[in-house]
Parts: C-alpha cells; sequence; structure tokens
C-alpha cells in the first residue's frame, strides 16, 4: 500500500492541471494538433517505419483495429472488460485483434511529450495510414480532433462489424447504416490484399458449408483442396494463418484479381461478386491503374474515418479520457482492500503507471484553506462551521500566517494507507477541511447520506461508491463531464485517506 494513494493522488493532480489546458473543442480538421502537441504525428510516423518492418502481418493488424474501430471511431476498441460489462475487444468478432500493445506504445512517447493531448482514436487512424503507407501503399489524409470514447460494448461491435461470413446484403446493410456506398464497400475491401486470415474464418466453406459436411461451390475447387492439404487440415483448426492473396506484403490489385478466380479467402470477400455492380466495379478496378485505385481507396478510408466521431461540444475528448484513468487508478490501486469497488477500466491506465510522484491524495495546500481561517467574510473572521480546535490546529502548526499558501495539509490524518469511512467522520466532526466539503452539511439530505454511510458497512459503501463512479463514467457531455470530474475528485478523497507528509 505504500504509494497506491500516492498514485492515485497523480491522476487527481493530473486532471486538475491538465482541465485547465483543455482546448475549445473543434470538428475534425487536418494538423488539429498543430499547436498543443506539434510533434505528434511525426512522433507517430518514425515509430510506425522503425517497427513496421519487423512484422510483416503488423500492417494488416493496424488497419484492421481501425476498421473495427471505425464503425464508430472513438478508440472504444481499446478498452478493457470489467466485471459488469463485456468491451468490444472481447466480442467474438474482436477475439482475433493485435495491436493493442503497439498502440499503447505510441500513446506513452505522445504522453512524454504532451500528456493528455492526443486522443487515442486519433493514435489508431494515424497508425493505420502510416503502417499501409509503409508498404507501399496509397496515402490518405487524416483529420484529426476526435474525441476518445469511453463505452465500450461487445454486443455493439457484434451488431455493427460485418463478419467473415457475411452475405453481400448483409455487407450492404451495415455499410449503408454507417454512410458508406456499395463504392465504399468494393475499394475498402481491398484492404485485404494485405490481410491475414484463421482457419475458423472460413473453415465452414472447406468442411461445411450448408451444414452437411459439403464445401463452398462457389470457391476454386484447387484453391480449396490447396488449403486443406497445407492449411486447414482439420476442420477444427483455428490458429493457422493464411495470406489473403499471393501478395500480401504489398498493397496491390491481387486480391481482386483472386475474387474473380474464385479464390476469395472469406465468404464475404466471395459475396463482392455475387452482385452484378460491386462485381461491375472489381473488374473496373482490375482494369484500371494502381494509382487510380489508391485514389480511390484514399476517398473511401477519409469517408470511413469520419463514422460516428465524437468531436465539438457532443464529443468527451481529453474529458473522457481523464475520465478513464480516474476509473481506472481508481479500482485497480486500491486492491488491498478485502472488498474494493469494481468501477469502470481502461489501458488508458498504464500509460500514466510510473509517473514521478507528485503531491498524494488528501493532501492540499494552505491556499485551499487559507480565507476559512483568517478572512472568511472579507473582516478578518474565521469561517465559524469549522471546528474552532481544527482551526487552532492548522492556524499554529501548518498555515501560521494569512500569506502561507504552499504548506501542505494532510486531509484526513485518521487513517493513512486505507480506503475507509474516516473522511466522512471528519467532516462531521471537525466541519470538514474545503469549504466545499462543510457544504455537505448545509444541506439535510446529503447530511443524511453521510450519517447512513457511516452508521454502514466499509463494504455496503464500495458498492455505492462503484455506482457512483460509473455513472460518472457516462456522462456525455463535456461540460457535465468536467463539472462531473471534480465530483469525482470528492469522491476518491471522500473514501480515501493520505499518507502523512
Amino acid at each position: 500500500m505504500a504509494n497506491r494513494f500516492s498514485r492515485i493522488g497523480i491522476v487527481v493532480l493530473v486532471v486538475l492541471g491538465l482541465l485547465d489546458s483543455v482546448v475549445e473543442a473543434h470538428d475534425l480538421k487536418l494538423s488539429f494538433y498543430a499547436k498543443s502537441c506539434p510533434n505528434a504525428e511525426k512522433i507517430i510516423h518514425d515509430f510506425v517505419y522503425k517497427h513496421m518492418y519487423k512484422t510483416s502481418s503488423l500492417p494488416a493488424a493496424l488497419i484492421r483495429l481501425h476498421f473495427h474501430d471505425c464503425f464508430g471511431c472513438d478508440g472504444s476498441v481499446l478498452l478493457n472488460s470489467t466485471s459488469s460489462n463485456q468491451a468490444e475487444k472481447d466480442s467474438a468478432i474482436d477475439l482475433t485483434l493485435r495491436g493493442f500493445d503497439f498502440i499503447d506504445k505510441v500513446k506513452s512517447l505522445l504522453e512524454a511529450e504532451c500528456p493528455g493531448v492526443v486522443s487515442c482514436a486519433d493514435i489508431v487512424a494515424l497508425v493505420a495510414r502510416d503502417s499501409v503507407v509503409a508498404t507501399g501503399g496509397p496515402y490518405w489524409n487524416v483529420p484529426t480532433g476526435r474525441r476518445d470514447g469511453l463505452i465500450s460494448k461487445a454486443s455493439e461491435a457484434m451488431s455493427n462489424v460485418p463478419f467473415s461470413n457475411s452475405s453481400f446484403s448483409t455487407l450492404m446493410t451495415l455499410f449503408t447504416e454507417k454512410g458508406l456506398d456499395l463504392k465504399d464497400l468494393v475499394l475498402l475491401s481491398g484492404a485485404h490484399t494485405i490481410g491475414i486470415g484463421h482457419c475458423n474464418a472460413f473453415v465452414n466453406r472447406l468442411y461445411n458449408f450448408t451444414g452437411v459436411g459439403d464445401q463452398d461451390p462457389t470457391l476454386d475447387s484447387k484453391y480449396a483442396a490447396y488449403l486443406k492439404s497445407k492449411k486447414c487440415k482439420i476442420p477444427s483448426d483455428i490458429t493457422t494463418k493464411i495470406n489473403m492473396d499471393k501478395s500480401a506484403r504489398k498493397f496491390d490489385l491481387n486480391y481482386y484479381e483472386l475474387l474473380l478466380e474464385g479464390k476469395g479467402l472469406f465468404q464475404s470477400d466471395a459475396a463482392l461478386i455475387t452482385n452484378s455492380t460491386s462485381k461491375a466495379l472489381v473488374e473496373q478496378i482490375i482494369q484500371g491503374s494502381l494509382d487510380d485505385f489508391f485514389v480511390e481507396f484514399a476517398k473511401s478510408m477519409e469517408k470511413m474515418g469520419q463514422i460516428g466521431v465524437l468531436t465539438g461540444s457532443s464529443g468527451l475528448g481529453p474529458c473522457n479520457s481523464l475520465l478513464a484513468w480516474i476509473l481506472d487508478f481508481a479500482w485497480r490501486e486500491i486492491d488491498s482492500q478485502r472488498v474494493k469497488p469494481e468501477v469502470g477500466s481502461s489501458y488508458l491506465a498504464d500509460s500514466i503507471r510510473g509517473t514521478p510522484l507528485l503531491p498524494r491524495i488528501g493532501v492540499a495546500h494552505c491556499a485551499a484553506i487559507i480565507d476559512r481561517l483568517y478572512d472568511f467574510t472579507g473582516l478578518g473572521d474565521q469561517d465559524l462551521s469549522l471546528n474552532i480546535k481544527h482551526a487552532a490546529y492548522h492556524k499554529s502548526k501548518k498555515c501560521k500566517s494569512p500569506n502561507e499558501k504552499t504548506i501542505q495539509i494532510v486531509m484526513d490524518p485518521g487513517s493513512l494507507k486505507t480506503f475507509d469511512l474516516s473522511y466522512y467522520k471528519l467532516v462531521l466532526s471537525a466541519g470538514g477541511f474545503f469549504q466545499t466539503d462543510a457544504a455537505l452539511l448545509t444541506n439535510s439530505t446529503s447530511m443524511a447520506l453521510i450519517n447512513q454511510i457511516i452508521q454502514g458497512s466499509i463494504e455496503d459503501f464500495f458498492v455505492e461508491f462503484a455506482e457512483s463512479m460509473e455513472k460518472m463514467g457516462r456522462c456525455h457531455d463535456c461540460v457535465i463531464c468536467d463539472e462531473a470530474i471534480f465530483c469525482g475528485l470528492e469522491f476518491l478523497i471522500f473514501g480515501a485517506t493520505p499518507e502523512s507528509d
């Protein structure tokens, strides 16, 4: 427990510091971070190019991660599941997603350069673009300014993202719902030219297409025989990987050529030639130049990259990322308790682990209380709601003059290393530390709730605390969100007790 609440305090102070620097929200635009983090895109580009050639399948993994996130481009595919919620990344369709560690490393570099500025949703979009370009593929513009989502549900991924066995009509329905058209469907499917597939994504086409042990008749028979003899040798193989075209390391037109030969690996690939219009588009792409395909693919990627983005006052942006940090730290770092709050979780918390120790949670400066001690109403008086002995102690031992601003004071010295109820007891007995603490006693309902908490068990408090944290984490308006953060910080201080100086 030695530094646990100190580390929660890091989150609190990072939040307080960054809230002042949150810029006014804008829509997506190129070079969104030109002022707030001017080297952001270069940092991403350089890291991608440095590591892309170490793993040939990485570009495919990163653009797939972008696809799956961008049926709502808010970074929510990165969030972890909790005991009460299965996140997108743990849905059946996302279990083979890779690249999370890569994104995490990029995020850590950006946090070192400009903490709390670049959203994870933008990182995913930029990394996908740069990884494709690194293969010799097309470049497309990535307007930035996306705000990170905090809600991630497996059920939404299952209903929004196309499966490998989707029919043409299902594909069109899903794409149309997201504002994409038939041309976008055909063009974006072209990313499979650098794709990798697992046997379980198409094994039914080889061994049990209609449920009677048959093979998909639209799959080229020689290609099927090769897959069965060399790759997916048994129906239960779910781990073997297969390149989706003959030149998997090159972003070219080979994928489309294979479709017309009946060698599209997934059923969703083969579906593109079951419709006369989409088949004509495939043929048109093959007959055209690679440069022409790159231009059209780039347009569809730019279009896809703006699906469901959170921007402006409707998004959460830095506000959301900070909430994610708070929620994750709040339950991860209180892990020594027999019962602990089960609140929302995000991989984002890992990006600020190891931050140098900052002033502790529940430790404040004299500046925060000085008026209550020396000049509460502007007449050189003391706040009458503040316990006399409590005030005398601070005036004689800590805040010895009205000009003292920097001395730190422990807010809850009764139990320095436990997440307990002593804060509430001190509010009742000493009038709290901040005026906002004392304010809880000015309302009969809030005062009754404090008494109820004290009379109850720590387990009951943990349950209620967790529910409030989860509720706070679901706020969707940034103005409300900012207010909720401050309420959340109060709640963290309510239950947490600081370490001594």
